[in-house]
This record gives structure tokens, C-alpha cells and sequence, in this order.
């Protein structure tokens, strides 16, 4: 990566639909694994507050439909008990880090 690249504008960090479901996914716009994982557990504080404090993570797990794609979900308890999933189109970062 040249040093031009860095002056490129990005896209943002995420787009997309809403997670509620695998067609609505979010989408992460990231460039490797960590970085991409990490956007997805903002994502989710920015809607419902601080990991471990207002929510807490309960399961993740890898998806790879017939459609080419890449799909993290992200299951997570609010802590008034409810559960939440969020679907994560991960496809730009998957498999780099």
C-alpha cells in the first residue's frame, strides 16, 4: 500500500441493513480480521451502550450460505434479559488478518 492510498477516502465502517437478518445484514468495511471483528462488537455498542455493562455477548458463529457471502452472527443478552442476534456480512475482511 503506497502512501496515496492512505489519502483515499474510505467507506465507512459499516453499512448496509439493520443485522436483524442475514438479508439485512451489516455490512463490515474493514480490511482484516481483527480490525473487522472489532467493528462488529461497535457496532452493537453503538446501539445498546457498553459490552459487559448494558450487554454481553452469548455466541458467534461463522455462516457461509450458497450465495458466495460471508455472515458472522453475533447473538448478545441486553441486560434487561433480552436477546438479541445481529447479522454481519464479513465478506471484505474474512480469512485476513
Amino acid at each position: 500500500m503506497g502512501i496515496l492510498d492512505w489519502l483515499k477516502p474510505r467507506p465507512p465502517l459499516y453499512s448496509g441493513g439493520s443485522g436483524e437478518t442475514m438479508e439485512d445484514a451489516v455490512i463490515i468495511n474493514a480490511r482484516n480480521t481483527p480490525s473487522g471483528v472489532a467493528a462488529e462488537y461497535r457496532y452493537v455498542s453503538d446501539r445498546y451502550g457498553r459490552q459487559d455493562a448494558d450487554w454481553t455477548p452469548e455466541l458467534q458463529a461463522l455462516q457461509k450460505p450458497e450465495d458466495g457471502r460471508v455472515y458472522d452472527m453475533l447473538r448478545v443478552r441486553l441486560k434487561n434479559g433480552e436477546i438479541k442476534e445481529f447479522y454481519f456480512d464479513i465478506s471484505s475482511f474474512y480469512g485476513r488478518f
